[in-house]
């Protein structure tokens, strides 16, 4: 699992209004698009989905498979991912607190629908959708989620590695959105990572990490 990961210089993905396009360089997102005609799956949570409504589409001739975490069946039947040409090759991992006529529009959008197990108060197991994507054939998936997913992933020790495209520019605000979220970790406990790469991308630093 790749965490990809684009901020602003004091580790924002989005200002205290949410706006977050474009926080990275246009060159930053071509070398996205090229990531996203490597991967087998592409993953985000449903706030990302609803919010941003992102295609999550590549140029490659076999799309990747695209990965909605949506524990309550909050993505709108209208969303992009539905209601393309690639509609069978998207993913909705949910639960049992996802309402079965949603699930069920879904699944006419001709989408594929997983009711995982709930942990943490509800949310999805990402332990087990990545056990069942694995099932599937699915040997690498990116992850372009918010922050409270990448905290989830990071917590989980799910990430193999970690690509983070860091903008020149400085947002600040308390109420501005963190590149992960969730409650931290006490500074002695942290995740600490090895930095393995650091590149130009365009204006942008991407900088590569695997888990120390």
């Amino acid at each position: 699992l790749t965490l990809k990961l684009g901020m602003s210089l004091d580790g924002r993905i989005a200002d205290r209004a949410g706006g977050s396009k474009w926080i990275t360089s246009p060159a930053s997102r071509r070398s996205v698009m090229k990531l996203r005609g490597k991967v087998d799956a592409i993953l985000v949570g449903a706030k990302t989905a609803s919010i941003d409504d992102p295609s999550l589409l590549c140029s490659r001739p076999n799309k990747p498979f695209r990965v909605i975490v949506d524990s309550v069946g909050a993505i709108s039947p209208a969303a992009k991912v539905l209601n393309d040409e690639y509609a069978a090759r998207t993913i909705v991992a949910t639960t049992n607190k996802c309402p079965e006529s949603r699930s069920l529009a879904y699944e006419r959008k001709g989408a594929i629908v997983w009711k995982l197990q709930a942990v943490d108060n509800g949310l999805v197991s990402l332990k087990e959708l990545m056990a069942r994507l694995g099932q599937l054939g699915i040997l690498h998936v990116m992850c372009e989620g918010g922050g409270s997913i990448a905290y989830s992933l990071i917590r989980d020790e799910l990430v193999d590695e970690y690509l983070i495209f860091v903008a020149p520019r400085i947002i600040g605000g308390t109420k501005s959105v963190p590149a992960v979220g969730g409650k931290g970790w006490p500074l002695p406990s942290c995740p600490r990572v090895t930095f393995v790469g650091c590149v130009k991308s365009g204006c942008d630093v991407m900088i590569r990490a695997v888990p120390a």
